[in-house]
C-alpha cells in the first residue's frame, strides 16, 4: 500500500464516524445536508484511494466513475446547505 493511500482511507473513516454522529444532531438545521455533504466527500476519498490501490485497469475505471460521480454530486450537496 502506498503511503498516499493511507490519508485518504483516513478522511474517509473520520467522515463516516462524522456522518454517524450527524445523526443524533436531527433538530440541528442543515444537519442532513452536512450530512450527505459528508457521505458524498467519503465515498470521493475512499473511492479514489481504492482507484489508487487496485492493479487491474477496469477496476481503476470503476473506481474512477465512482469518484467522478461523487465529484459531481458534491456541489449540488453544498448548495443544499446555504
Amino acid at each position: 500500500m502506498a503511503p498516499y493511500v493511507i490519508p485518504l482511507l483516513l478522511s474517509a473513516v473520520i467522515m463516516g464516524v462524522l456522518a454517524w454522529y450527524s445523526l443524533s444532531l436531527n433538530s440541528v438545521p442543515g444537519v442532513r445536508s452536512f450530512r450527505v455533504s459528508i457521505l458524498i466527500t467519503s465515498v470521493w476519498s475512499l473511492s479514489y484511494a481504492v482507484e489508487l490501490m487496485v492493479p487491474g485497469q477496469v477496476a481503476k475505471l470503476i473506481a474512477s466513475n465512482v469518484a467522478f460521480m461523487a465529484i459531481a454530486a458534491l456541489p449540488v450537496a453544498w448548495l443544499s446547505m446555504v
